[in-house]
């Protein structure tokens, strides 16, 4: 049995003016949380998608899965929430589909069959008759459970203002910063029932499920340069972003600074663990806001190169010129060299690596070979193909009627 207070403001009824009523349940701390062993395992029951939202008799334990009168709330309440532990020395909660679905369903029967409180209720005959406790409900999603909570609330129109509205109720409170928790499901509706605003929050923890937290959770990161906490008893942990590399093995500590770098677009970041021959394995995704690649640069690359034909020799002095567009290879990346003129070769025209550019003029027809000049431009191109840097180059060729003197100056031996 599920005991709980309840505080609410007198309804004040005034012609057509109606007091916002703002209700709080309270579960009392001695039930908090229940253990594993009290609970019973509801009957699964199909999927409902919310276009038969409306039309589908919402019963017993649920186990439809339906949509959030608006998700940016319910993460806000996540954030909102871990920021508070980790304030009180706790670790964040993990936000798990199973609670969520959970605590959707509850929040969105609540306003729809219009009443308030955590055992489920379906109107029978008229009237109201409970037809399923809290953690029954909530076992019909979230298996393999140790500990289970529940908040919940009504008339509250913010985020905020229901955060701070559980923080000043003890027993709320109490579940906010239970250590013994590890994650969290936040469901909200908006729409119908008397308070307009339903909010529940399922709290729990699994047995050998150690939960990975970016950020406290938050959906979104800006600049990529995150932090990381794990739940569990360590020794240490290696990481990896992606499918990339893993890091190596580091001693195990919380609040772990980890560093997202790429275009925008979703992250997971994967953690194993280890604490002498216990091991785990763990995960959480976030999304990078912008990308914070910083594009790469083209060498320094000469203002000007010449060449000089000697007809009577019929020699080109130097023969060839080399440059090197990048220092080094970068993923995603590409340069690529257009010529103006037709005297004037170069090898390769493009690339994905280092590679060594030459520039040779061309012989063919060297007997009308004049005085000349023309650019080559070099354009350094992302995935995209969108320019990221670009150099021009004049280039000159002199024809000279002298005769191309060659000093050799004698090697000296000691």
């Amino acid at each position: 049995m599920v005991s709980c207070r309840s505080s609410k403001f007198t309804q004040t009824y005034s012609h057509r003016i109606i007091v916002l009523i703002v209700t709080l349940v309270t579960l009392a701390t001695t039930v908090s949380t229940v253990s594993a062993q009290d609970g019973i395992l509801g009957d699964a029951v199909p999927v409902t998608t919310s276009e038969t939202l409306l039309e589908a008799q919402m019963s017993g334990c649920g186990g439809a899965v339906l949509p959030s009168s608006n998700a940016d709330y319910e993460a806000e309440i996540v954030v909102l929430t871990n920021q508070i532990r980790v304030n009180h020395g706790l670790l964040p909660l993990k936000r798990t589909l199973m609670l969520e679905n959970a605590s959707r369903y509850h929040a969105t029967d609540m306003a729809v069959d219009d009443y308030f409180a955590h055992n489920t209720k379906d109107i029978v005959n008229g009237q109201f008759v409970e037809t399923c406790t809290w953690s029954s409900r909530i076992q019909t999603y979230y298996t393999g459970w140790s500990a289970l909570a529940e908040n919940i609330a009504a008339g509250y129109p913010t985020a905020g203002s229901v955060v701070e509205g559980w923080m000043e109720s003890e027993g709320h409170r109490n579940n906010i910063l239970a250590g013994n928790l590890s994650e969290i499901g936040v469901g909200y509706y908006n729409g119908a029932g008397m308070y307009r605003h339903y909010w529940v929050q399922d709290f729990g923890s699994r047995r050998n499920v150690y939960p990975l937290v970016i950020d406290l959770d938050a959906p979104v990161t800006e600049s990529g340069a995150v932090t990381l906490h794990l739940h569990g008893d360590w020794q240490q942990v290696r990481l990896r972003t992606n499918e990339g590399p893993w890091s190596d093995w580091i001693s195990f500590q919380q609040g772990m600074p980890w560093l997202l770098s790429g275009n925008a677009g979703e992250y997971t970041v994967y953690a194993e663990m280890r604490n002498g021959d216990k091991t785990a394995t763990s995960s959480d995704t976030i999304h990078l806001a912008q990308s914070n690649v910083v594009a790469p640069k083209l060498n320094l690359l000469p203002e000007q190169l010449a060449f000089t034909y000697y007809s009577q020799q019929q020699m080109f002095s130097p023969s060839t010129h080399s440059v090197r567009p990048l220092e080094a290879a970068v993923d995603g990346y590409r340069w690529e060299i257009t010529v103006e003129g037709n005297w004037l070769t170069v090898t390769p025209a493009e690339s994905t690596n280092a590679d060594a550019v030459e520039m040779r003029v061309e012989l063919s027809g060297a007997s009308r070979i004049q005085n000349s000049s023309t650019t080559v431009t070099i354009s350094l191109l992302d995935a995209n193909n969108n320019v990221v840097d670009s150099h021009v180059t004049s280039v000159s060729l002199e024809v000279n009627s002298d005769t191309l003197q060659q000093i050799f100056l004698p090697s000296i031996v000691r």
